[in-house]
């Protein structure tokens, strides 16, 4: 906020918001005020950004699903059933992706559980 002197800052952004507090005028006050927009402003808009493109757990079950129902197998020498090569591609996919599922499901538990 300027005057004829600075006498506090504020975070403030081009599109209109405005932070709900006045810091000190100096680098620490600026630091504040910084930490404020960046907190209560940007990640949100961040973050809302992001929901809109991330893919939910639902669709990368259901990914996970189709292509393990997929996996091309063949008959080995000795009459048993085996992967393709690509079957076994496939299956590298599906367990990476149910690690990152099952990463995800404990960090997700993890937040609920801090939160009650």
């Amino acid at each position: 906020m300027w005057t004829a002197e600075l006498v506090a800052h504020q975070a403030a952004c081009d599109c209109g918001w405005r932070g709900q507090h006045h810091y000190a005028p100096t680098e620490h006050g600026e630091n504040l005020a910084y930490e404020e927009w960046d907190r209560d402003h940007l990640r949100p808009l961040l973050d809302a950004e992001a929901r809109k493109h991330t893919v939910s757990a639902e669709t990368l079950l259901a990914l996970v699903r189709d292509v393990r129902g997929s996996l091309h197998e063949t008959v080995d020498d000795q009459g048993h059933s085996a992967l393709t090569q690509r079957g076994v591609g496939q299956i590298d996919v599906v367990e990476r992706l149910e690690h990152l599922l099952d990463d995800l499901h404990r960090t997700r538990q993890g937040f609920d559980e801090e939160a009650s």
